[in-house]
């Protein structure tokens, strides 16, 4: 008898196609783009974070779109190269 999670598994995999398996240096890469990414996006955060402290009420919101800006820039060049990581064989 198979198990709820098997069923799943199975159902996803008629949908989409054969599972495919990352290999360790992919699972690697990974994990380093994402060490990478997420200390780039926090030191973004934290940059624009001192600057908002000192700027004037005029200049808050032009700050606030640039920093949603940069760390949308972020994520995208995330998804990018996990992508570039996924399709390598």
């Amino acid at each position: 008898m198979k198990s709820a999670y098997e069923r799943a598994m199975e159902k996803m995999q008629a949908a989409s196609g054969p599972l495919r398996e990352l290999s360790e240096a992919q699972r690697e890469a990974l994990q380093e783009l994402d060490r990478k990414l997420d200390a780039q996006a926090a030191q973004v955060a934290l940059d624009f974070d001192q600057k908002i402290a000192t700027a004037s009420r005029e200049a808050i919101q032009q700050l606030r779109a640039e920093r949603a800006e940069m760390l949308h820039s972020i994520e995208e060049k995330r998804e990018r190269e996990k992508n570039r990581i996924w399709e390598e064989r």
